[in-house]
């Protein structure tokens, strides 16, 4: 099942299943391949965008997380941002940035602020291999920074899909398997 996550307030959110995923010209995607560690990138440059909303789910052999840009009028964006995923083994988690993007309109405040302190919360997913993922501080006005917390060490794939826009970040699920 997809969720819209949207954080209010000190907790709590609410869920919407979401339509499959589609390209412009309403075919659904094609199977993914070419799962990495590797820091990955698409999209191109943009500015004055938001992120509406992040939808989540489990699909056989990955976890998708899906994360729908709006122009900051209201309306759909319908290209693709610059976004950066990179993976950091030391904690086992994948950084994702998303350039353009001015209001993060999900709730999701950064887990912690400029000083250190703490403010937003993790949204719990407790599905291997993602633990949970947590909005972070960053001290640019026009990008949004996402940390996906896994619980063992997974490949994942970054991309995009156009009109309307969405950065996509799917991680294999071995079964706790070592990734190949």
């Amino acid at each position: 099942m997809c969720l819209s996550v949207a954080w209010l307030g000190c907790g709590g959110g609410h869920a919407e299943p979401a339509a499959p995923e589609t390209n412009a010209t309403g075919a659904e995607a094609a199977p993914l391949e070419g799962f990495s560690l590797d820091r990955q990138a698409v999209g191109s440059p943009a500015d004055g965008l938001s992120l509406r909303s992040i939808r989540h789910a489990a699909h056989d052999g990955f976890y998708r997380l899906v994360f729908d840009i709006a122009l900051d009028e209201g309306k759909l964006a319908t290209t693709v941002p610059s976004a950066e995923a990179t993976y950091r083994g030391r904690d086992r988690s994948i950084e994702l940035a998303i350039g353009g993007i001015r209001h993060d309109l999900t709730g999701n405040l950064p887990r912690h602020d400029e000083g250190g302190d703490p403010l937003g919360k993790p949204v719990t997913v407790n599905r291997p291999p993602v633990s949970y993922f947590v909005r972070e501080q960053v001290l640019d006005d026009a990008m949004v920074a996402y940390r996906i917390q896994l619980t063992r060490e997974a490949r994942f794939r970054l991309h995009g899909l156009d009109e309307p826009a969405r950065v996509v970040l799917d991680i294999e699920d071995t079964g706790g398997a070592r990734p190949q």
